[in-house]
């Protein structure tokens, strides 16, 4: 049945992207011996993992996604100002629920680690403000309604800290028409997957999310009142 199909792919999904994460500590320099344990060292990735699997179950439960999701027009327009809240909060549909959950549980617990869980927490809230706030006053008036549901903001921040700070250990890790790719390419096919899984509805939050990382790394103001340690 497609029941079972769809439980067979989501535990495929896991297993591929643990082995991602495995491969990834264990060649991580950085890395220490608490890091080899999927959750130790990063609380506030568990709370997020719990809050947005818990979250998706019940608004699914009560199909009330779309009172909730994030609406530029009608934050703006009607003042449902709660949205900007209640729509990054989970995902609406299953298949963004699984991979996104690994996608966001994966890179934020290295980074939590990294740079420790009060520093992390800060740099959370620093980067969704930045985000939002492009989104609301610049992205929604240029291209119009922007519509979706799921921490995609948080997900582009992570993407962009991973693709800017760590490095490649094994530039020729595989080879594909005489292209050699990286160990870090097996990583961006599962981050790409999930930012553009609702086409520009996904990208826009998400590139909103690395700008704003981008401009917390560069402009030293930003910095000093994140309390972002330099990378």
């Amino acid at each position: 049945s497609s029941e079972k199909k769809t439980k067979r792919n989501s535990r495929s999904i896991v297993i591929v992207l643990r082995s991602i994460v495995s491969f990834n500590m264990q060649n991580n320099p950085r890395a220490d011996a608490s890091n080899q344990s999927w959750l130790i060292g990063a609380p506030l990735t568990k709370i997020l993992g719990v809050i947005t699997g818990i979250s998706y179950a019940i608004i699914e439960g009560r199909k009330s996604h779309d009172n909730l999701a994030f609406d530029t027009n009608t934050i703006l327009q009607d003042g449902q100002f709660y949205r900007i809240f209640t729509g990054p909060l989970t995902f609406s549909t299953s298949g963004e629920i699984v991979v996104g959950l690994c996608v966001l549980v994966n890179l934020s617990r290295r980074f939590e680690r990294e740079m420790g869980t009060r520093k992390y927490c800060i740099w959370l809230i620093g980067i969704g403000i930045l985000s939002i706030i492009m989104q609301l006053l610049v992205v929604g008036p240029l291209l119009g309604t922007l519509r979706y549901s799921g921490p995609y903001h948080t997900i582009g921040s992570l993407f962009w800290m991973f693709h800017t700070t760590t490095p490649r250990l094994h530039p020729r890790f595989f080879g594909m028409f005489g292209l050699h790719f990286s160990e870090k390419s097996i990583a961006y096919v599962f981050y790409f997957q999930m930012i553009l899984f609702r086409g520009l509805d996904s990208l826009i939050p998400c590139v909103c999310g690395m700008i704003a990382s981008q401009m917390v790394k560069t402009i030293p103001p930003l910095n000093s009142a994140l309390d972002v340690p330099d990378t």
